[in-house]
């Protein structure tokens, strides 16, 4: 059960219950007392310790304000990470991907968006339009090995494209990855860029 009784004053607590001996009527009590807690306290006692998002953002219609909404449920004194990667995802494949991907509309959509945000400056940006503060980036940088040119289409296949993947026909998909494989094997591509950016952020206790 989760119950969410009254959000006036703030977050509630609207924690999830699992065990055979709780029922409604006592999540209906935990819920009505918490809203009694935080008006005594002036505390908005709700909220989550930590929010993380991993690769995520870059796949939201509106980033700014799927950070908004990820903030809103961190309670103060908690922490929001997010990660996202960064410009040049998979090079030195990554133009020879774009160019089969141009022909779809929505993977294409995705390339795009990572690339926007593919910078600390681009990820600063968003976080202050979401309303984020204090925050801190960092850039992890990586290399993917590919023990072999099949391996390619396995991370494609696995990372932010996924989803738009999964909405092509199967004919368009092993197709792509022909393509794909195809151009690591002709380029002698053996490793491929996957660098992160880190941002976390503490939100200010309140007073």
């Amino acid at each position: 059960f989760r119950i969410e009784m009254n959000s006036a004053i703030g977050p509630y607590k609207g924690g999830l219950r699992f065990h055979p001996s709780v029922n409604l009527g006592i999540l209906k009590f935990l819920a009505f007392e918490q809203v009694f807690k935080n008006s005594l306290t002036t505390l908005p006692m709700g909220g989550f310790d930590a929010v993380i998002c991993a690769f995520g953002i870059g796949q939201a219609s509106d980033p700014a304000g799927a950070v908004q909404m990820l903030w809103s449920q961190v309670r103060p004194g908690g922490v929001l990470a997010i990660t996202v990667f960064a410009r040049g995802l998979f090079h030195p494949a990554d133009e020879k991907l774009a160019q089969s991907l141009a022909k779809y509309p929505k993977l294409a959509a995705v390339g795009r968006r990572c690339d926007e945000l593919g910078s600390e400056s681009a990820l600063a940006t968003l976080l202050e339009k979401a309303g984020v503060q204090p925050y801190r980036i960092s850039t992890e940088p990586h290399a993917q090995a590919l023990r072999a040119p099949e391996d390619w289409w396995s991370i494609v296949y696995a990372s932010v494209y996924r989803e738009a993947l999964q909405g092509l026909e199967a004919s368009a998909i092993e197709q792509l990855r022909h393509d794909q494989i195809r151009a690591i094997e002709k380029l002698h591509i053996d490793s491929v860029r996957t660098d992160a950016l880190f941002a976390i952020a503490r939100k200010p206790l309140t007073r």
